[in-house]
């Protein structure tokens, strides 16, 4: 059986997730714990480091990240409904 995402508002299907097997499932969450005991020594500065990594691929990729999330609902582009900057816009969302 998949797993499937639904838009709730519309109750179209947004992807559909493979079914995996116990053996991926266990391989899937051995990776995220040793990645975790990795993650749990690094300090706050070195974490700061990552995260801002992070955030500027996000920036530069809203498009990919966002349109998932908005869908084709806003016919207002994103580039024009996200700001990329730290200054507040009331029309516009800080990322």
């Amino acid at each position: 059986m998949s797993y499937q995402s639904v838009n709730p508002a519309t109750g179209k299907v947004l992807k559909r997730f493979k079914e995996i097997t116990n053996k991926q499932l266990e391989t899937s969450l051995k990776t995220a714990a040793t990645c975790f005991e990795t993650w749990r020594f690094k300090t706050f500065a070195e974490r700061a480091v990552i995260v801002a990594k992070d955030a500027a691929i996000l920036r530069a990729r809203v498009d990919d990240f966002a349109k998932p999330v908005i869908g084709s609902a806003s016919a207002v582009p994103l580039s024009n409904i996200f700001t990329t900057n730290n200054s507040l816009s009331p029309n516009k969302i800080a990322l």
